[in-house]
């Protein structure tokens, strides 16, 4: 598991540096074509924002692409969810009440489990 969240790092870092690297270059461009007399500055920063918004999107659309992928493998990995631990422990805990004991914060570390119910 721990293989696959760091491959998924390595993936929106490596995302992100291009995105960063293609801004950059897009600006040396538009620097240069300003420079020429080619473009005005005005559409040299038209064309810089659309770069910044297109990099934005793709952005959005990686992490979302990263996420569907993270929980199609945690399906299929049969991992419990968040919420079915909280289910668990809140049924343990109504089950505990109806035994007469209420579970503190510390029980269980070290003590003997409690009698099957």
């Amino acid at each position: 598991m721990a293989e696959l969240f760091d491959f998924i790092r390595k993936s929106l870092l490596l995302s992100i540096g291009a995105i960063a690297f293609t801004a950059e270059k897009a600006q040396e461009l538009v620097d240069e074509l300003v420079e020429k007399g080619e473009i005005t500055r005005e559409q040299g920063f038209s064309m810089m924002k659309d770069v910044v918004e297109k990099g934005n999107d793709a952005r959005k659309e990686l992490r979302q692409n990263i996420k569907a992928e993270v929980k199609k493998v945690l399906d299929e990995a049969d991992i419990p969810s968040r919420a079915d631990v909280r289910n668990i422990e809140a049924k343990l805990d109504r089950l505990l009440l109806m035994q007469g004991r209420q579970a503190s914060p510390d029980e269980g570390a070290g003590e003997e489990p409690a009698e099957a119910v």
